[in-house]
């Protein structure tokens, strides 16, 4: 699980941290969710069988889950065989599936606009992208937690990840994360400003005119755009 560990109010990155227990592998038997890529090259058959090109099917536009390495290791036993196996059967719920799958497209918003933070300068809008991506993140997160730990997961893989996430959502941090995201929200919602368009010039203001929140910004979030 992906750790956010910038801060949602101002501008101090490391107020908010999520830390928790490794996550477990819905793949591998043995637990480890993280790949040792160093051992886990082709093995030299691969193209004699063209099994290279059956991987490569495989996972054809998944290249940013890195899913190469999984194939190439060794099963050396049968219930390794068939951890993976009673995943993709729970996977076979055709609900089931476009959750996970969702959530997989709703990460790769949230690294999306983590990176858009990272790269941005501006003062307020730098945190405005941190807070989306942890505010997406947090209904993303507790989206798939309800999905793993359901009575009719049958794997040991995803029952394993169910466990884990209920953890992970009732820890203090990850707790502290949705309800400062929450309350940074609530805050946003609540402002009302206007904005006067004068060819090319636009200034953003209060109801009243006093304030030009381009400049004075909110909480440490830039609400013009």
């Amino acid at each position: 699980m992906s750790t956010l560990q910038k801060g949602t109010r101002g501008t101090n990155p490391g107020s908010v941290a999520v830390r928790v227990r490794r996550a477990p592998s819905i793949l591998d038997l043995d637990g480890e969710a993280a790949v040792d890529h160093a051992s886990a090259a082709p093995p030299e058959f691969f193209p004699d069988l063209n099994l290279d090109q059956v991987v490569g099917a495989a996972i054809a536009d998944l290249d940013e889950f890195d899913l190469a390495p999984v194939y190439h290791r060794p099963l050396r036993s049968v219930d390794a065989v068939v951890y993976p196996q009673e995943v993709a059967r729970d996977l076979e719920d055709a609900d089931r599936f476009a959750r996970v799958a969702a959530f997989a497209d709703t990460m790769g918003t949230v690294r999306s606009r983590l990176d858009l933070s990272a790269k941005n300068t501006h003062t307020h809008q730098s945190p405005r992208w941190f807070l989306a991506a942890a505010s997406v993140y947090v209904d993303a997160v507790l989206a798939l937690t309800r999905v793993f730990t359901g009575d009719e997961i049958g794997s040991r893989g995803l029952r394993a990840a169910g466990e884990y996430l209920a953890d992970y959502t009732a820890s203090p941090a990850f707790m502290a994360l949705q309800d400062d995201v929450r309350a940074v929200l609530t805050e946003i919602e609540s402002l009302r400003y206007h904005m006067v368009v004068d060819g090319s010039s636009v200034r953003v203001g209060t109801p009243e005119g006093e304030t030009d929140y381009g400049v004075a910004g909110h909480d440490g979030v830039h609400i013009g755009g």
